[in-house]
C-alpha cells in the first residue's frame, strides 16, 4: 500500500476474554484515530479511511463495516472468516481455504449487492488459508494489483 501512496497502520487488539464487543470497539477507535476524529494520530487526518483484514482479522473488518458506530469508506478482507451482511467491500479468496470457505464470503458479496453496495470478489484457485502475505503464493502480484486498481476505480 505505501509504495501506492496509501498509510497504513497496525491495529493490534484486545481478544474478546468473553467481552465479544472489545475486538470491535478496539477497530472502531483505531478508526476514528486514522481518520483524525480522536487523539492518537498527531498531525495526520485522511478524507476516507479503510480496513483490511485476513481471516479473523477479516471477520473483524467486516463487522467494523456493517454494524461498527464509525463504519470504514472501504474495506479489503482477505479469506476472512465471516458469514454475511453489509458494505463498501473487496473480497480476494483461495477456492481450497479449508478454514474459511469461500462459500461464507458468497453469502457476503451477495448481501452487498442486494443492498446495492459497490463489491468485487476474487477467488484463487489454489494457496489455501492465510496465502495473502506469502511471497510463494502464486497469484500474489494478481491479488495486489486486484485490490489497487480496485481502489483507485472507486475513488475516482
Amino acid at each position: 500500500f505505501a509504495a501506492n501512496g496509501i498509510t497504513g497502520a497496525v491495529l493490534k487488539y484486545r481478544m474478546p476474554n468473553h467481552h465479544p464487543e472489545v475486538p470491535l470497539e478496539d477497530a472502531v477507535q483505531a478508526l476514528r484515530i486514522m481518520a483524525g476524529l480522536e487523539a492518537g494520530a498527531t498531525g495526520y487526518t485522511a478524507d476516507k479511511v479503510g480496513i483490511v483484514g485476513s481471516s479473523a482479522g477479516g471477520h473483524l473488518a467486516a463487522m467494523a463495516s456493517t454494524i461498527g458506530s464509525f463504519k470504514p469508506a472501504v474495506s479489503v478482507l482477505v479469506d476472512p472468516v465471516i458469514t454475511a451482511v453489509q458494505g463498501n467491500r473487496h473480497q480476494l479468496l483461495s477456492d481450497d481455504d479449508k478454514t474459511a470457505p469461500p462459500v461464507t464470503s458468497t453469502l457476503y458479496y451477495n448481501a452487498l449487492k442486494a443492498h446495492g453496495i459497490e463489491a468485487s470478489m476474487h477467488i484463487y484457485p489454489s494457496g489455501g488459508h492465510g496465502w495473502g502475505i506469502r511471497d510463494s503464493f502464486r497469484y500474489k502480484a494478481q491479488w495486489q494489483d486486484a485490490v489497487l486498481d480496485w481502489l483507485r476505480r472507486i475513488n475516482e
